[in-house]
């Protein structure tokens, strides 16, 4: 049952009366966040924000100004330490509610989430606090909602060919990515926020709700023109420099950076397991690969070479080197399409 403040003259209690919660607790607005992403009070607000589910790997952190409007429940105005300590109505968040509401062209249903807060503020004062609007396994929902990503052949004419010669149904001709992200699509999700608190007398408090909206989109944040290869190729031409100007910005909210878009290859330059067993069929094939395919080279895979028993791993590495590539380009690479409309 909640327990809320209710306002009468002279008296200052709580009670059951939900249309004055938000007098109580109350969420000012969302915040912008400062260098390192953190959230301060009084700082600059955000009218909406944006997400790219090619580089999202860890969500969306939103930051929430809050004020205590309760009265000081002690006859002094200055409260030492100690007296503080003694002051009924200081409240203490307890964590946030989060809901959301979707667009019709999404098929996912995302689920409600809490997330445990600990901030204090005393009467009459504001803080803020940063709370994850969209974590980390709800962007991964949205990642398998079939408006957003879909099939994408794969081009590499190695691994395409590798591939299709160990097929071994129709469905798998031609060969193909799945749950790639669909070039300029994008949809606006609607974050209800409400704040759990108690105050230090014990007693229970909400929040007013807040609505805040987040466009997630795919690849919008990217710039376009350079591929996987490239950026790996410069990274390791100079470890040291690479990214170095884009590192200040990783973690604001919906940011690009060079950083963020090593990340997103990291992440998906690899091979799975059945894709592997293919490769490595591949490369213990003497026939593979074709004359018209031989001497295909790479600019940052090694060369393949010859069949025989001491090239088995280096043939399986470098078909492995031109998939995981294949991939992260097709998760990871910018749209230099128009986002906004259309988005058929």
């Amino acid at each position: 049952m909640k327990r809320i403040l209710c306002l009468l003259p002279g008296v200052v209690f709580l009670a059951g009366c939900p249309e004055r919660e938000p007098l109580a607790l109350n969420i000012n607005g969302v915040l912008r966040p400062d260098d390192g992403c953190i959230f301060a009070a009084g700082g600059p607000r955000a009218g909406g924000g944006q997400l790219d589910l090619v580089l999202a790997s860890q969500g969306y952190l939103l930051g929430v100004e809050f004020s205590n409007l309760l009265p000081s429940s002690l006859a002094v105005s200055g409260l030492s330490a100690e007296a503080a300590q003694l002051e009924a109505n200081g409240i203490q968040l307890t964590g946030a509610l989060v809901s959301y509401r979707v667009p019709p062209e999404l098929s996912v249903s995302l689920p409600d989430h809490f997330q445990p807060l600990g901030q204090i503020a005393l009467p009459g004062a504001t803080g803020a606090a940063g709370i994850e609007a969209l974590p980390p396994q709800v962007v991964d929902l949205l990642r398998t909602d079939s408006y957003l990503v879909g099939e994408r052949e794969i081009a590499d004419p190695l691994v395409k060919a590798c591939l299709e010669s160990r097929a071994t149904s129709q469905a798998d001709l031609p060969p193909r990515l799945k749950d790639v992200p669909l070039s300029g699509r994008t949809v606006d999700i609607e974050v209800n926020l409400q704040l759990e608190a108690i105050t230090q007398a014990g007693v229970d408090v909400l929040s007013n709700d807040l609505q805040f909206v987040v466009r997630v989109c795919n690849g919008c944040l990217v710039a376009p023109g350079a591929d996987s290869t490239w950026y790996l190729l410069e990274r390791e031409a100079n470890q040291t420099q690479f990214c170095a100007d884009a590192d200040a910005a990783f973690c604001r909210p919906g940011a690009d950076g060079c950083q963020e878009q090593l990340l997103c290859i990291d992440r998906y330059n690899n091979v799975d397991q059945a894709i592997a067993e293919k490769l490595q069929k591949c490369a213990e094939d003497p026939s593979f690969p074709s004359a018209a395919l031989s001497g295909i080279g790479h600019p940052l895979c090694k060369d393949m070479p010859p069949a025989g028993p001491a090239a088995l791993q280096t043939r399986y590495e470098h078909l492995a080197c031109r998939y995981g590539l294949e991939k992260a380009d097709a998760f990871c690479a910018g749209d230099a399409g128009q986002l906004y409309p259309p988005q058929q």
